[in-house]
């Protein structure tokens, strides 16, 4: 019997979290010599923001090429969260220069990667696929992110504010009183990434402004 609700738990539990995850998508990176790598990237409404529970990071040992999502100086192979935001990849090459992404498998919400090298994007659908070039024998964080929907997104992060798909809309970084800082006004030009700088700002807490949304942000 107690074997019995003790299964009973483990399929409840696993339709529950079935159940709140909204979007899910499997990638592969693979070079023209035949290396490969796969990662999966889960939002969970149930999940905590970051890193969540079913997270998986990345044994790099040996590996000749990785791509993984970046969570500070981690590096995952599965990453659960409750929210992409502006979800940074890093990857690992080997001796080719020459790759293709493909997207093995997709669910959920629609998913879109930005190529920094670039500028250019491409939705995440299953069976989409995007060849792209790279240093060989290198390491290269933060070229690939991943956002949900092509809605204007606004990440804080690393000291910057990173904005992205905001075409025509302008940034107001504000005091909480809703006074001027020493941040001036942005207006964003392009869908690509903008990064706007922090630096300067005393410590404490601050009102980001765009598009009628307000996002709070907590200056270190």
């Amino acid at each position: 019997m107690k074997k019995l609700f003790a299964l009973l738990f483990v399929v409840a539990a696993t339709i529950n979290v079935m159940a709140t995850e909204t979007a899910r998508v499997e990638l592969k990176v693979k070079s023209s010599d035949n290396k490969s790598c796969t990662i999966v990237i889960v939002q969970d409404d149930a999940a905590s923001t970051g890193a969540a529970t079913g997270s998986a990071e990345m044994n790099m040992s040996g590996r000749q090429v990785a791509l993984y999502a970046m969570n500070g100086a981690y590096k995952y192979e599965i990453y659960v969260t409750k929210d992409f935001g502006e979800l940074p990849f890093g990857l690992k090459t080997n001796s080719s220069t020459d790759y293709i992404l493909s997207v093995v498998s997709a669910s959920g919400e629609t998913m879109t990667m930005y190529d920094g090298a670039d500028g250019s994007t491409f939705a995440l659908t299953a069976g989409a696929s995007k060849a792209f070039t790279a240093t060989a024998n290198s390491t290269i964080e933060d070229r690939f992110h991943l956002f949900v929907s092509a809605a204007p997104s606004i990440c804080h992060r690393y000291g910057k504010l990173q904005v992205f798909g905001s075409n025509g809309m302008t940034v107001k970084v504000l005091n909480m009183d809703g006074s001027a800082t020493s941040i001036a006004d942005t207006s964003i030009t392009s869908n690509l990434e903008v990064d706007i700088d922090l630096a300067g700002l005393a410590a404490g807490q601050y009102k980001v402004e765009w598009n009628s949304q307000t996002l709070i942000i907590d200056v270190k």
